[in-house]
């Protein structure tokens, strides 16, 4: 077992991140070691754990770089696969490593709302699921939130809110769900970066957060289908757009069309959802989806990657 503190200063697993953000879909699915769906839509692996982890593999950002940097005395690493790559990475290779036993389901489709998690089926029992795919540091429970599972999580984490992400499919599972924010900003971006000691940060509360209630299980009983009027979609095993709502935008950076709910689902940065380029410029953007890190007008050309 590896010591938490410090753990992403060490240069194997820097390396190790990077092959993760570089990897093609298909290869993360295989790194997870188990099942891989017949149509390649996700990979399961059941280590014999009470708990499931789950990260989804497609991004938003088709551009690759990586690159760490000191920026104002903080430790960041830039590249524009941290969502949900870093997740991934944490399952894989952090977990075991620090000695959390959890079982693997990778997915796809999640940035297009539409994870696979909701074709995911078993009849095993999971005490409670955990994602990593939230920005900064605090946690979300989605329509998982009850007295019981809230009090435990605000025993350790700062509980936020969030709107959706792989877990919202796998209400289905009869237990509580948690996704964890693993320090990455600015996600859909091509200037997306993780903060590494936010990153430790979360990390070390995780594990005592794990060791604390790995064995107990918390119950879950799925919400019925519902419908949001204001955006066109529907909630239960899928989500589902009305086209016929909303007018279509084009990106002038990629030129792909897009409906512009989508962009707004995308919360964070008012970003393209296939380019991922900022299109703050196309909307009235409220001043406090601004970051310090966007206001310092960053260049990619500052950086050699």
């Amino acid at each position: 077992m590896i010591a938490l503190v410090n753990l992403l200063q060490q240069s194997p697993y820097i390396k190790a991140l990077r092959e993760y953000c570089a990897a093609d879909k298909d290869d993360l699915f295989a790194a997870a070691g188990g099942y891989v769906s017949a149509d390649k839509r996700y990979a399961y692996l059941d280590r014999g754990a009470d708990i499931l982890a789950v990260a989804h593999c497609d991004t938003v950002n088709d551009a690759f770089h990586f690159e760490r940097v000191n920026l104002g005395g903080d430790d960041l690493i830039f590249s524009p696969k941290l969502d949900d790559r870093l997740g991934v990475f944490t399952i894989l290779e952090v977990l075991p490593a620090l000695g959390i036993n959890v079982d693997v389901l990778l997915t796809d489709d999640e940035e297009m709302m539409q994870s696979t998690a909701a074709l995911f089926e078993t009849k095993k029992k999971y005490n409670w699921i955990v994602e990593f795919d939230r920005r900064g540091d605090d946690v979300v429970a989605y329509d998982y939130e009850d007295k019981d599972w809230c009090a435990a999580l605000r025993g350790y984490f700062t509980v936020g809110m969030g709107s959706l992400s792989d877990i919202c499919y796998l209400a289905h599972i009869g237990c509580k769900a948690v996704n964890v924010g693993v320090g990455y900003h600015e996600e859909h971006s091509r200037y997306a970066y993780m903060n590494i000691a936010e990153y430790h940060e979360q990390l070390f509360k995780f594990r005592k957060f794990y060791n604390m209630y790995h064995r107990c299980y918390f119950a879950h009983i799925p919400e019925p289908a519902w419908e949001d009027s204001w955006l066109g979609i529907s909630g239960g095993a899928a989500w589902e757009l009305d086209e016929d709502k909303y007018e279509k935008i084009l990106c002038p950076h990629c030129e792909q069309s897009f409906y512009e709910c989508e962009q707004i689902l995308q919360m964070y940065g008012y970003s393209c959802p296939y380019c991922g380029e900022n299109l703050a410029e196309l909307f009235e953007k409220p001043a406090y989806l601004d970051s310090a890190y966007t206001k310092t007008q960053l260049s990619l050309d500052h950086f050699v990657f």
